[in-house]
């Protein structure tokens, strides 16, 4: 949906591939996504492709597929292990005037989260909660502890933690389109 869309509305032709990450699969990409909803470990090898993959220029997007389940703790856990003096950035939510916000010619988003996420979040609904690593100078990982990937697919469905579609839509196509630009 979101390479149609992008398309469409943006006349950016994205690869999407699935891959699994070996040595030197994610050369020549400039954005790989990560989602998930359970608790995972990384190989020695696989934090190594990461690593190397920012390294490199390279903007891993991770996102909790629905917003909750073991996956954050996980997550978190392989970024301390991946990026040791960079890791604490992510315990805060990129400030509110961060590009993936502000910059760029596609509309500006609004925080709004599905019903099910207000109810879970409370008061944290009423903003952003992407949060980054900044590795040697470039922002190199974003992550959202709030689904993404359900919002990616269009439907309104509910018992999701995250940003409604129309939302989670518009922060991926800045985040790809401004990467793209190399306005983060």
């Amino acid at each position: 949906r979101i390479a149609s869309l992008m398309s469409n509305s943006d006349k950016l032709k994205l690869d999407l591939q699935p891959v699994e990450l070996t040595k030197d699969v994610l050369k020549g990409y400039k954005i790989a996504h990560l989602t998930g909803v359970d608790k995972f470990t990384l190989s020695d090898d696989q934090r190594n492709v990461i690593k190397d993959f920012v390294a490199a220029g390279g903007l891993l997007v991770i996102d909790a597929c629905g917003g909750f389940g073991e996956f954050d703790a996980s997550v978190q856990a392989e970024l301390s292990k991946i990026f040791p003096a960079e890791a604490s950035q992510i315990a805060e939510p990129l400030k509110q005037d961060h590009p993936i916000y502000t910059a760029g010619a596609i509309p500006k988003p609004q925080p709004k989260y599905r019903v099910y996420a207000m109810q879970k979040l409370g008061a944290d609904a009423t903003r952003f909660r992407l949060r980054g690593l900044t590795i040697g100078g470039k922002l190199g990982v974003v992550y959202s502890p709030d689904d993404l990937s359900v919002g990616l697919v269009g439907m309104p469905i509910d018992g999701i933690v995250g940003y409604e579609p129309e939302v989670a839509t518009t922060l991926m196509r800045r985040i790809i389109t401004l990467k793209n630009a190399g306005g983060i």
